[in-house]
């Protein structure tokens, strides 16, 4: 007999999320300029290291790098304190249930791929302009901070159309189940999004949810 999701069974969900709008990284490479005045707005530094930017994204397989969106972002999605999902749909209880789903809630493969029309993304490496073309990437130059110095964050983007599948493990409980994710994932694709600069970048439909249990 299949498990319920009252009895505390495990489940295994298989996900897959369809780009809505560019997924931006929300790890950062930081560039300290010499002074404020040597960097214009919209204007790209010389002193940008791309191959850094790069790195945020790869993920080493079969001796090739593909991009690829580290499991904890899609955790976080869900159990991030001030923007998740879980504490933004569950009201005064959203703190503490998202304290509860870091125990309970787990992606993997540790880093799952991002594809493209079903095929993996292989970045070529960024031109002199931030842009790497074949892949649909761009290092995006976000607002300079001055905070004991003048530096400015860069963080690599993927350009649409783009799609991630994954596999998500829930110990499931009366609050936390699989009725519960999936609501979570489909609202919280709409209106949050997963990475840096949600929801403008990261925002996501669900096309396909599968519940197995094990």
């Amino acid at each position: 007999m299949a498990k319920k999701s009252d009895d505390l069974g495990v489940l295994k969900i298989h996900v897959k999320l369809e780009g809505l709008a560019p997924f931006k990284r929300n790890g950062v490479m930081h560039t300290r300029m010499p002074r404020p005045d040597m960097y214009k707005v919209g204007e790209i530094p010389a002193s940008i290291n791309y191959k850094h930017v790069e790195n945020l994204l790869h993920y080493e397989q079969e001796e090739k790098r593909f991009l690829a969106i580290p499991s904890d972002m899609i955790e976080a999605f869900f159990t991030k304190e001030r923007n998740g999902a879980i504490a933004r749909y569950e009201g005064r209880a959203g703190k503490a249930l998202a304290n509860k789903a870091l125990a309970k809630m787990f992606v993997t493969p540790e880093f799952p791929l991002l594809t493209r029309n079903g095929a993996k993304i292989e970045p070529t490496g960024f031109n002199e302009k931030g842009l790497d073309m074949k892949a649909g990437l761009y290092a995006a130059i976000d607002k300079p901070l001055v905070k004991g110095g003048f530096v400015i964050a860069v963080r690599p983007v993927v350009m649409l159309p783009w799609d991630v599948e994954f596999d998500l493990q829930i110990h499931c409980d009366a609050e936390i189940n699989e009725h519960k994710v999936e609501a979570w994932l489909k609202k919280g694709g709409i209106e949050i999004g997963i990475g840096s600069h949600r929801p403008k970048f990261g925002r996501f439909n669900v096309t396909r949810f599968e519940v197995e249990n094990i």
